[in-house]
């Protein structure tokens, strides 16, 4: 760890048996511990998109600690990823990982494991760390009333080194577990200043409650008291006919004309393919993308996005354009509006 020195309010707090700082009440503690759970759910939700494999992430066990003591409960060789907020959020919190599950995470990225968590691999897991990370704020963003949240880029540390920390710590423990592999001994560490800027954020409104209106004093009733509303009688309303406005009983349909100058983007598609990141990443001069069309097929002409025709590609004056040869039915247009 890089800093191992322990203040004189920890000491303090070693000899009377507590935690650093105030205590934190129950509660809270539980409103965190269920933050937590929705930032690391969402986050294990695009974990098959971006890995190619089921992530799955267990409830997380929420507690304060001493830095001191983080030794006995972190992972083996933790690899720590820091997530600092740049907008709505203040502070940092920290995911620590196991140094093997780095391996095989980064492995699931550029097609095999590395050798060696080096600059290259470390920045593959902050791009892996960064991506989970958004995903779990939009989870918390939910609950904060209309503030953004927003993290800056992740910063891997080195296996088995820790950042500096401040005395004042929560520690969340929970199970990982990717695709068909083992699972593994995770954490979150959380200091208090973190903690307690996502509990302002997400503190739910008080309920408001409506003054009982004061009534007329009455002998045996005390004035504030509101009488009992008297029984009121039923009857069905009846409204006159409503006139059709003038200009619409005749109306007929729209003229055209009117939106005949609005601008359309014309798109001609050559054709598609999927990729994985790892294939993306791989990806330079000279490299081959093979397009789900057979040479010579017609390609497609879309309008703002929506498939309109078909045509075959040709050369006008050294400039490439496209011949129609299908126009596309109006049951076929229907289709892709659905």
């Amino acid at each position: 760890m890089c800093s191992e020195a322990v203040s004189q309010a920890e000491i303090d707090a070693l000899l009377q048996g507590s935690g650093p700082g105030p205590a934190w009440p129950r509660l809270e503690l539980a409103r965190l511990e269920q933050l937590l759970a929705d930032f690391l759910g969402r986050g294990a939700s695009v974990g098959p998109l971006l890995l190619g494999q089921a992530l799955a992430i267990g409830p997380p066990s929420l507690q304060p600690v001493l830095r001191n003591e983080l030794a006995g409960v972190l992972p083996a060789r933790a690899v720590a990823v820091e997530l600092s907020f740049v907008q709505g959020g203040q502070g940092s919190l920290y995911l620590l990982l196991p140094e093997a599950l780095t391996f095989t995470v980064v492995g699931c990225l550029l097609g095999e494991p590395p050798a060696a968590l080096d600059g290259s691999a470390r920045g593959a897991l902050a791009e892996v760390a960064g991506q989970l990370a958004g995903a779990g704020l939009g989870a918390v963003a939910e609950q904060t009333a209309g503030v953004p949240l927003a993290f800056d880029p992740p910063g891997v540390g080195e296996p088995g080194l820790l950042p500096p920390l401040p005395g004042e710590l929560l520690l969340a423990t929970f199970d990982l577990t990717l695709g068909d592999g083992p699972a593994a001994h995770c954490a979150v560490l959380l200091p208090g200043v973190t903690a307690r800027s996502l509990l302002t954020l997400t503190q739910p409104p008080a309920p408001t409650r409506a003054a009982p209106a004061a009534g007329p004093a009455v002998a045996g009733r005390p004035a504030h008291a509101t009488p009992a509303p008297a029984a009121a009688a039923v009857r069905t309303a009846s409204l006159p006919e409503l006139a059709p406005a003038m200009g619409h009983a005749a109306a007929g349909p729209r003229n055209i004309d009117l939106i005949l100058d609005v601008t359309l983007q014309v798109t001609v598609e050559l054709g598609r393919t999927k990729k994985q990141i790892r294939e993306v990443l791989a990806l330079g001069p000279g490299s081959l993308l093979e397009l789900d069309k057979l040479a010579g097929e017609a390609v497609d002409v879309l309008v703002n996005g929506k498939l309109i025709a078909r045509g075959e590609v040709v050369v006008i004056d050294e400039n490439f354009g496209v011949r129609i040869t299908d126009i596309v039915s109006p049951a076929e247009r229907a289709a892709t509006l659905r």
